[in-house]
């Protein structure tokens, strides 16, 4: 493969230098990242001291949701999204008894150029949107209009899979889902539109099911210039840490770009 002694390597796909590049502030950071931040969370799982484990998909799931949906078209998507289910807990070594068990499923997806998560928890049958764009909740866009499709698609796709590997308990599960609930984030807002994927990012990493009120650290924007500051500072450091975290993981099996894009990232910071 062309370049692919010059590119960091993450688990089974490339992560490309220009890629790495969106990670500097004030650009909309490529889906391969994101893809590659949930197969980092997954080699965090302590799956195996684990009896209920969380998993992690990538956006490509939910990407296989046709446009323009007709019943021959619909089932061939549904196959290349139970396909790809497959193959991303297949090159993550995730046993189906794993994904039988599993607590939470978060996947993320991507739509419009803007990201938003699905977390299943699994255990207690809830299911939760997290969004930092508020249109939804301040502008009191119902669950189907905005969402109905996606989360319809995602579940049925889930549900076959399970199906297909005899995962009793996860088919089971997934049939009897309760109606999703969009979760209210302080810090969500219409205005940062190349940050979208951070906070995505930073709700895989922090959410956790069953908790009276979720902060993930990200302070609001505010309606002040020193609000607005502290809310930027903190999206821009949490891209640094992220990368820092991607360049230096155990899934990434090239480390020669490590030092050269931290350095772009302060010179970015610090011209």
């Amino acid at each position: 493969m062309p370049g692919e002694d010059k590119e960091p390597r993450v688990k089974y796909h490339f992560i490309q230098r220009h890629q790495i590049k969106t990670m500097i502030p004030g650009v909309q950071i490529s889906n391969e990242i994101v893809d590659a931040w949930a197969a980092h969370l997954n080699h965090l799982a302590p799956r195996e001291r684990t009896k209920y484990p969380n998993i992690y998909f990538s956006s490509i799931i939910s990407a296989q949701m046709p446009n323009n949906i007709n019943k021959i078209l619909l089932e061939k998507c549904f196959e290349d999204a139970i396909y790809r289910i497959g193959y991303e807990l297949q090159c993550q070594n995730i046993s189906n008894s794993q994904f039988d068990n599993a607590k939470q499923l978060f996947v993320p997806v991507l739509a419009n150029e803007h990201y938003y998560l699905y977390v299943f928890n699994m255990l207690d049958g809830r299911v939760e949107v997290l969004d930092n764009m508020d249109t939804a909740i301040k502008h009191n866009i119902p669950f189907v209009a905005k969402y109905r499709e996606t989360y319809n698609f995602l579940v049925e796709a889930l549900a076959r899979y399970a199906d297909s590997q005899r995962a009793i308990t996860a088919y089971d599960r997934l049939r009897k889902l309760k109606e999703p609930n969009i979760i209210h984030l302080p810090w969500s807002n219409s205005e940062y539109k190349t940050d979208r994927a951070v906070c995505m990012m930073c709700h895989m990493k922090t959410y956790k099911a069953g908790v009276d009120s979720y902060n993930c650290g990200i302070p609001p924007i505010g309606k002040t210039t020193r609000q607005k500051d502290a809310h930027q500072n903190k999206l821009d450091k949490l891209r640094i840490k992220y990368l820092t975290e991607l360049l230096t993981s155990g899934i990434n099996t090239k480390s020669m770009t490590i030092t050269e894009g931290i350095k772009e990232l302060h010179t970015a910071r610090n011209p």
